[in-house]
């Protein structure tokens, strides 16, 4: 059943064994900003909750078949989404213990029906369904690839289970994924680990395995580990996002299938050229905001000149140019010929970057291969099993290294 309102916000659940109770709760929530659906226990609220995805559910305790404690341990084990208890006096010792398990809030009813919505919408506020605008506000632009990544950001907010997000370098993966968690589990810390320190936090929160597919061998079996624990609740990891470069790569074909549940597909800036006039302005604006130059324009020609670039590094690359061009000219009328020195500079600074960052990966990977050679033995069927990889491959990055076995 379904209390309906005009464009609303969010969807409601509300489970209550008792007709007129349920009634009296449901017209108290119903409104512009909410859709309200209602089950009479807790195993029709679960088959309500998989059919229609509720944003927020508010559940009685004490229910015929499955009770509220069930309905709150079937919903931690798939979403985060915000869950309210509805108790008796005499229950309230039980609804704290509810809490700890997940629970995010719980009144006696009746007497605190009248705070129920503003603490329902204060739930909804901290999950970000009142400002879901967030996952447009990454991805500026009309595009279709666009629209279908900004439509995934919001359904897979409301979900738990990892998330890769694959795409091209500067094309906003780590951003999308403190997007993801803003939504999801805001109130929780979020912790960027890469390859440099892959270790597992030891407090609750969520993490973003940043460039996962570039983790060494080592280090990607112990977070395929950690994401069995994750999925039975025995890790302080709520959450894991994992970014990537749109490919599987060194990841082991296990780990990689368990992770990609679902995937946002981030696309690349030279495959949405129709959204570059707007991008570029915007950053330009934003650029001049920030060091205090006079308000900008891109002119024509200058844009032509964006649009010839291939753009490897994507909004990322687009948006340094356009902050040396706003500082480059001081505000005012950015020309072809400012954007095109200032894409030179970029350009140049990549490349002196890039030089580092390749040897530093190079000597990272031999210092993993010496240690892993010693503790082998020089074994190399051994290695293949504990790298992933097979014995070519081996093979292969110790003659890159110039070591044998």
């Amino acid at each position: 059943m379904a209390v309906e309102a005009q464009e609303a916000v969010a969807t409601l659940l509300v489970v209550d064994d008792c007709e007129d109770a349920l009634s009296v709760i449901a017209d108290e929530l119903v409104g512009p900003e909410c859709r309200v659906l209602t089950a009479t226990d807790g195993a029709e609220a679960w088959l309500v909750f998989q059919d229609e995805e509720p944003d927020l559910v508010v559940s009685d305790v004490r229910m015929p078949s499955t009770d509220g404690f069930d309905l709150l341990r079937r919903i931690r084990g798939v979403s985060s989404v915000p869950v309210v208890l509805l108790t008796a006096h005499a229950e309230i010792p039980a609804a704290v213990s509810a809490m700890r398990s997940g629970a995010d809030d719980y009144l006696r009813f009746p007497d605190d029906l009248e705070r129920l919505p503003d603490v329902v919408l204060e739930l909804l506020g901290r999950r970000g369904i009142a400002t879901a605008d967030a996952a447009d506000a990454l991805l500026d632009g009309s595009s279709e690839l666009v629209v279908e990544a900004q439509r995934r950001l919001r359904m897979f907010a409301r979900l738990r289970s990892p998330v890769v997000i694959e795409g091209e370098r500067g094309s906003g993966r780590c951003r999308a994924a403190r997007v993801l968690h803003e939504l999801s589990a805001p109130e929780l810390p979020l912790q960027v680990t890469d390859g440099d320190d892959a270790s597992i936090p030891t407090i609750r929160c969520e993490v973003v395995l940043r460039e996962l597919d570039r983790f060494s061998a080592r280090d990607q079996r112990m977070w395929h580990t950690e994401l069995h624990r994750v999925r039975g609740g025995s890790s302080p990891v709520q959450r894991i996002f994992a970014t990537c470069g749109g490919s599987q790569g060194s990841i082991p074909p296990r780990f990689w299938k368990e992770l990609t549940s679902c995937v946002v597909a981030l696309p690349a800036l030279r495959d949405r050229l129709g959204d570059l006039g707007a991008l570029a302005a915007s950053l330009a604006q934003e650029a001049a905001r920030e060091l205090g130059c006079h308000p900008v324009r891109v002119s024509d020609d200058a844009l032509d000149a964006l649009a010839s670039h291939s753009w490897p590094g994507n909004v990322t690359d687009l948006a340094d140019v356009m902050e040396k061009a706003v500082a480059l000219s001081g505000g005012g009328f950015l020309t072809r010929a400012r954007v095109e020195e200032s894409i030179g500079l970029m350009v140049a600074e990549r490349n002196d970057g890039l030089v580092k960052r390749r040897l530093a990966r190079y000597h990272a990977e031999r210092e993993e291969l010496v240690a892993l050679l010693a503790e082998c033995g020089g074994n190399v069927a051994e290695m293949s099993r504990r790298m992933g990889v097979t014995r070519g491959a081996v093979a292969y990055r110790l003659k890159k290294h110039g070591l044998s076995t």
